[in-house]
């Protein structure tokens, strides 16, 4: 349950610095090198480190990405081979 709700608070915490204006990242290194990253940050070895995240203000005007329509990525399933 600690992940989920982690992950959760990532993707708002990510849409909110993105509605400031601002750039962010998340790397998943602290999820393959744990150790690493609580040598690196100081941090005790009970803590658990699950994402690590930069912030900027952005250098220059991105365009946005063309965006596939919803229909050519999502598609149902039915589960028991029914029809």
């Amino acid at each position: 349950m600690v992940v989920q709700s982690v992950a959760v608070s990532i993707q708002n915490l990510l849409l909110s610095i993105h509605t400031e204006g601002l750039r962010a990242y998340r790397f998943c290194s602290s999820l393959f090198c744990p150790g690493t990253v609580r040598k690196v940050l100081g941090a005790p070895e009970g803590v658990g480190p699950q994402a690590l995240m930069t912030v900027s203000y952005p250098g220059e005007k991105l365009e946005s990405p063309v965006r596939k329509p919803f229909e050519s990525v999502v598609f149902e399933t039915i589960l028991g081979g029914r029809e």
